[in-house]
């Protein structure tokens, strides 16, 4: 009976965290204007983007938002090798804005069994941060995309902790209709 009744305690102030505070998990972000950000607010992603990282030529490319996403792809190139790819999606769901990707090798063999999830949690002007809420050995735990210029974009992969590595890149084009 003592057993039952602390469950049901915790379940209780559980419920009320979540109800006073809101999901943590589930977080969105809001832009400084006090919105809730959307995939337009993202618009200044898109095109391709090239630089020099992690011991190689490293790009980057991004859709325009339609049907709900937007696509990515990031591409190491090392010499005549072709060691990572990564493909990414960006939608909007369940009240915020979510971004899921995956490694590959260049034979499009999967480095992870489910893509990795990150939601949107912060977006100021041209700087989103998306950070996951399941922490995973060995995988960032968050991603900092930051525009610092017309045609310069700084993406940060890692966690606060631990710091990570930065990609410096550079604007080598934007779509059509873009």
């Amino acid at each position: 009976m003592m057993r039952k009744i602390r469950r049901a305690g915790a379940a209780t102030i559980l419920a009320a965290i979540f109800f006073l505070c809101g999901n943590p998990v589930a977080g969105t972000a809001q832009d400084n204007s006090g919105k809730k950000p959307s995939l337009a607010d993202l618009d200044w992603m898109v095109g391709r983007w090239e630089g020099k990282a992690l011991g190689g030529d490293v790009e980057e490319h991004w859709t325009r938002a339609a049907g709900g996403s937007m696509v990515g792809m990031f591409r190491l190139v090392k010499g005549e090798k072709t060691p990572v790819l990564e493909f990414f999606i960006i939608a909007e769901e369940d009240g915020g804005v979510v971004y899921r990707f995956k490694h590959f090798s260049s034979k499009m063999v999967a480095w992870e069994e489910k893509p990795l999830f990150y939601r949107l949690v912060e977006l100021t002007g041209e700087r989103a941060l998306f950070e996951s809420q399941e922490i995973i050995p060995g995988k960032p735990s968050r991603l900092i995309y930051n525009k610092t210029g017309a045609d310069s974009l700084v993406i940060e992969v890692g966690d606060k902790e631990k710091g990570g590595f930065l990609l410096n890149m550079k604007r080598a084009g934007r779509p059509a209709g873009n």
